[in-house]
């Protein structure tokens, strides 16, 4: 927009024109400008920051998902309860002119359009400024798409229409430490070793003239367990017993 020049003029005196002039309000306003920083996949060892100036700022900023979320828990016969969740990711979404303002549209714009692809295609870390003000939350490319417009004599696009979704992009902030391995070898109540924690192959705590201890609580419930089974057990079925008390140190 141009600048605007007013003048006051009245019987008894006449002012110089005021000349009204801010970042928006001028033949020359602040851009809209889309910051990334990331790595690429071959050299995840470097940083690299890469910055997209919009020539003419994109309207009708559509600004999505600042309510919570919510969901509706059903009942029988009466209306369902609205139960609150969490936040939602906010979205920011715009569509763009671009075009290489200081040759008049002439250039080529390959290299704007490759570096919004590559902070979408890599989920770079962005932030949005437009003008004077910023987005107070950083940003992730979630949608990128364009048409082409025109192309000069070579074929490269010079003019294009892009359509762009920022959507909010969370800083992680978790504090992970890393603890040592604790090797030990659990026994059980019986005095039979479960496991090595070394690796070696289990083996008995019972040897040689030692006997395990048992429980009285234990064959008190083995008894109150066999007492409560059914007559018709047969043979098969109480050698099987015998074998599964015998293992444990405590006859059936």
């Amino acid at each position: 927009m141009a600048k605007v020049a007013t003048t006051l003029r009245s019987e008894f005196f006449s002012l110089q024109p005021y000349i009204l002039d801010n970042g928006f309000r001028t033949a020359a306003p602040k851009r809209a400008i889309l910051k990334g920083v990331g790595f690429y996949p071959f050299n995840p060892n470097r940083q690299v920051a890469l910055e997209v100036v919009f020539p003419f700022g994109p309207q009708n900023l559509e600004y999505a998902s600042y309510e919570g979320k919510f969901s509706q828990i059903e009942r029988p016969y009466r209306k369902p309860i609205l139960a609150y969740e969490n936040q939602q990711l906010r979205t920011v979404t715009f569509n763009a002119l671009i075009a290489d303002k200081a040759s008049g549209g002439t250039r080529p714009i390959e290299d704007m359009l490759d570096n919004i692809e590559t902070m979408s295609k890599y989920g770079w870390r962005c932030s949005f400024i437009y003008g004077l003000t910023s987005l107070t939350f950083d940003v992730a490319v979630t949608k990128f798409s364009y048409t082409v417009k025109y192309r000069n004599t070579d074929g490269a696009p010079i003019r294009a229409e892009a359509s762009i979704q920022l959507t909010e992009m969370p800083s992680l902030n978790q504090e992970i430490t890393l603890l040592n391995a604790v090797f030990r070898q659990p026994e059980s109540e019986t005095g039979v070793v479960t496991g090595g924690g070394d690796g070696s192959t289990p083996s008995s705590g019972v040897s040689g003239n030692d006997t395990a201890s048992v429980d009285p609580n234990q064959e008190e419930a083995v008894r109150n367990y066999r007492a409560s089974q059914p007559a018709f057990i047969n043979e098969s079925t109480q050698t099987l017993l015998d074998t599964v008390a015998k293992e444990y140190g405590t006859a059936l």
